[in-house]
This record gives C-alpha cells, structure tokens and sequence, in this order.
C-alpha cells in the first residue's frame, strides 16, 4: 500500500502508515506479544475509531528555506528539517494556526534559529488544542528574550488565527534538542487552557504532559479504572497534571500522585480543587 501521507517518505516520524489501519494493529499485536515475552496476556488492542489527525498537540522545528523562514520536523536520526505540511496525524486546527504564526514571523522578518552558528532568534513553535474545549495554547520558543515588535506580532498572529485563546513565549538559550525550558512569558490569554476528559475539567500550562490523542485517552483511562479496582491508596506515577489519579479518585480512599515537573504539580493541584476532588 502507497502511504496516504505526503511526507511519510521524507519526515519519519512515523512508522507504519504504508500499512492499513488493520494491519498496523496486527503488527502492533505481534509486537508486544514478543515484547512481553508471556509474562501477561494479550486480550487485544482497542483500535482507535479516527486513526488520523488525532494528535492535538504539534510541535514544528524553525528553518530556513530558499523561500525564507520554514517550520518542520527533523528527518529521522538528523537535524535535517523537513517541511511537515500535509502531515495527516496533525490536528488540522493545530496546524492551521501554526502556519498562521509562521506567516506572521515571515512578515515581521524574525529569523530562525540556527544550531550550528548559534545566531537567529525563533526556535520552535508548538500548538496545542483541548479537543473537550476547543481553547488552543501556542507557544514560540526564542533563542533569547528580545522579540522586536513583540506587541505587533502578538496582535497580528490574533487576527490570523482567531481560534488560538492564548500565546506564550519561553526562552531556550541551551545547546539542547529539548524543545521548552520553562521560561514562559504570555502575550496574550490566560497562559494556559482547560480542556475535558472523562467527565473532568483540567488546567494544562505550557509546560505540562498531557496525552494527545483524547479519544483513545478516555478509552484507556477506563480500561485502567476498571483493571485498578479500588480500596485503599492509588499511586499515580508520574502524574503530569493528574489527569488518571483524579479520574479514578472516586474509587479509592486516597491518591498519590508523583511528579517532577513543578508546572505540572501546580496544574495537578489546582486541577484536584476544580473538580471538588479532596483525598
């Protein structure tokens, strides 16, 4: 089968779309049977009912191109950027309002970082959509504090993309591949949005982990409530913003959750308040 995405040859990010949907979950099944070695057994895999555009956070790297500024993803094993247009497990909305941004910087000539000479300004861009509540975060990673015309740019990317509720900017002035280091400031919005899963309303700041994928999210957080039981205490490992403790809390006498990310922790907190959740 030829790959329905234009840039699966070229973008490897992804792995099995010259496959079928029942294919990738035959291989997907036999995958794990090698990897779990018999241990435990494999009743199946619930296929997700929208096997596209599912991914409701996109990340694209900053470029230069013959035409100027580029937005991308590295090719696979390089920090070779290539353009991810047409990218078919993207949100469409994510990725409309990324290229709204990319044509505003393009406009106000800000330059793309480059790695290897270390000069340039923007770095990364990210989108991130809460499918329960439509509200869209954007982040734009900077190389250093200074955005020229930062109040301009900010009004404009507002008038192309009227879906984005809000707009950050981090700085990450490190020799790293690591896409945000916590230096948010926001241009407009509140700086973070809410989103709905399983019956649970949620804070998610720039920073935080949150699963892509909200369909599937639900599928699997009632599997693991079901498989979980409930009694005593849950402990929720890395917990990001608490979304899987507190959707099983209900069922249990108390809940830990553990988490390094101090942004998360404060959004996990704030989010156990919202939803009157107390043990």
């Amino acid at each position: 089968m030829n790959p329905v995405c234009p840039v699966f040859r070229r973008c490897g990010g992804c792995a099995l779309l010259d496959m079928d949907y029942a294919a990738q979950l035959e291989a997907k099944r036999r995958r794990l049977e090698a990897l779990l070695g018999g241990l435990v057994k494999l009743e199946g895999i619930e296929p997700a009912e929208e096997p596209l555009r599912y991914r409701t956070k996109v990340h694209a790297v900053l470029g230069r191109s013959r035409s100027g500024l580029m937005a991308g993803t590295y090719a696979a094993g390089t920090h070779r950027i290539v353009d991810s247009r047409g990218c078919l497990i993207e949100d469409a909305r994510c990725r409309e309002a990324l290229d709204a941004i990319v044509s505003v910087l393009r406009d106000f000539r800000v330059q793309p970082y480059d790695e290897d000479a270390r000069r340039g300004l923007a770095r990364h861009i990210l989108v991130r959509r809460a499918a329960g509540t439509g509200e869209m975060l954007a982040v734009l990673v900077l190389a250093r504090p200074e955005l020229p015309g930062s109040g301009a740019i900010a009004r404009r990317i507002r008038e192309r993309a009227p879906g984005l509720t809000t707009l950050v900017t981090d700085v990450n002035s490190r020799r790293t591949s690591q896409v945000l280091a916590g230096n948010f400031r926001t241009l407009y919005g509140p700086g973070f949005i809410f989103d709905r899963l399983c019956g649970l309303e949620f804070r998610l700041s720039p920073g935080a982990f949150y699963q892509v994928n909200h369909a599937q999210t639900e599928k699997l957080y009632a599997l693991a409530r079901e498989f979980a039981g409930g009694g005593g205490r849950l402990i929720d490992a890395y917990c990001g913003v608490g979304t899987l403790g507190l959707t099983m809390a209900a069922d249990f006498g108390e809940v830990l959750g553990i988490e390094a990310n101090r942004s998360a922790v404060a959004d996990a907190r704030f989010n156990a308040r919202r939803n009157g959740i107390g043990n």
